[in-house]
C-alpha cells in the first residue's frame, strides 16, 4: 500500500473513532454503561450508571446474576418446579463518581461489625431484557462468615416471588473502588 492508502484509513478510522466517541457520551435514558468489573466465586460484581427518563445518571453496584438449576416450592395448593435465573439486583451509590466511591467506602466499614450485623440499602432489580431497572426496593445487608474464615456480606433481595442472596467479599469493593478511582481519571467530564 502506499502512503496515500494509509492516510485515507487512518483518517475514516479516526472519523468512526470520533463518531462512536460522541454517541456513547450522549446516553440515552434507560441504557447502563458499565464503569468497571470486578468477579468472585464465578460470580460477576460491576459499578455502571443508567439514566432514568429525563433524571440524572446514577451509580449503581451490580451484585451479578444468581442462577437457580432448579427449585421447587411446596405450597399447600401448587408445586412449581423452575429452570429460571434470578435477576440481578443492584444497590444505588449515587449520582456521581465521588459518592459512588465514598458509598463503596462506607461499605467496607460494614465489614468491622459483627456477625449477623443487618444493615438496608436501597436497590432495584434489573429486568429480563438484562438492562431496564425496575422500581425501587430496599435490600438487606447482613455481615456473614465465610466457610474458610473471615467475613463477607450477604445481600439479600426478592426477585418475583423468588428470594435471593448474593455475597460479596472485601476484595471485590476494593477492586471496584480502584475502578472507580481511575475511570474518574479517564472520563473527567462523566458527570457533568
Amino acid at each position: 500500500m502506499n502512503s496515500r492508502c494509509l492516510v485515507m484509513i487512518a483518517v475514516v478510522l479516526a472519523m468512526a473513532f470520533q463518531t462512536q466517541t460522541a454517541w456513547a457520551q450522549k446516553k440515552r435514558a434507560s441504557m447502563r454503561m458499565e464503569i468497571c468489573e470486578a468477579e468472585s466465586n464465578d460470580n460477576e460484581f460491576s459499578v455502571f450508571t443508567y439514566k432514568d427518563g429525563d433524571g440524572p445518571n446514577n451509580y449503581y453496584l451490580g451484585l451479578g446474576r444468581v442462577t437457580r438449576l432448579m427449585d421447587v416450592l411446596f405450597d399447600p395448593d401448587l408445586v412449581t418446579t423452575s429452570f429460571d435465573h434470578i435477576d440481578e439486583t443492584c444497590i444505588y451509590l449515587g449520582t456521581t463518581n465521588e459518592e459512588a466511591y465514598e458509598a463503596l467506602g462506607e461499605m467496607l466499614k460494614i465489614y468491622d461489625e459483627n456477625v449477623d450485623y443487618v444493615t438496608q440499602f436501597r436497590g432495584r432489580v434489573i429486568g429480563g431484557n438484562g438492562e431496564t431497572l425496575g422500581d425501587e426496593q430496599m435490600v438487606a445487608c447482613q455481615v456473614t462468615k465465610k466457610l474458610l474464615g473471615g467475613k463477607q456480606l450477604m445481600f439479600v433481595f426478592m426477585s418475583g416471588k423468588y428470594r435471593a442472596e448474593a455475597f460479596l467479599g472485601k476484595s471485590v469493593i476494593k477492586e471496584l473502588r480502584l475502578g472507580l478511582k481511575i475511570d474518574k481519571k479517564l472520563h473527567k467530564n462523566r458527570d457533568k
